[in-house]
């Protein structure tokens, strides 16, 4: 009876040790997986960032192409789907009454007038387009550096 009992204990031992080996393996596995779930939603959310990204570009060119065909005299039959740009406000003196300097600039020809409103209009996307490419050159080098880390670090 003795003996039963030793070789009992023994048993429970092995069984109690190789239960917390697979408690830990089993743990070990999820904090994997969690691990791995985190990079395949941060990759998910740096694709849509930089498709995105990559569709403002795409916009912004074409509306710079449909300035260049308006401002050469080339008639577009597409709809225009250009968003105005706000007035620039300035922080001079808020006067309600017309500047002198105005009204000359008014008596000008119209053409002088399309043609500042379509000299803005290409700035504005001119500007924009530069914003969103310097935009994707930051995503870019941060993702190398984080690969570059990644593949350093590992």
């Amino acid at each position: 009876l003795q003996c039963d009992l030793l070789e009992l204990r023994d048993a429970h031992a092995k069984l109690r040790t190789s239960n917390e080996k697979m408690r830990r393996e089993k743990e070990r596995h999820e904090r994997e997986r969690e691990e791995l779930k985190d990079i395949i939603a941060s990759k998910r959310r740096v694709e849509q960032n930089e498709a995105r990204n990559l569709n403002n570009l795409l916009r912004q060119v074409d509306d710079l192409m449909k300035l260049f065909n308006d401002s050469n005299g080339k008639i577009d039959n597409k709809p225009e789907t250009y968003t105005p740009t706000p007035p620039r406000r300035t922080k001079g003196p808020k006067s309600r009454e017309s500047s002198p300097m105005l009204d000359e600039s008014l008596k000008g020809s119209t053409n002088n007038v399309n043609s500042i409103g379509r000299t803005e209009k290409l700035e504005y996307t001119i500007k924009k387009l530069m914003d969103v490419a310097k935009e994707m050159r930051e995503t870019k080098r941060s993702m190398e550096s984080e690969s570059a880390k990644k593949k350093f670090g590992k």
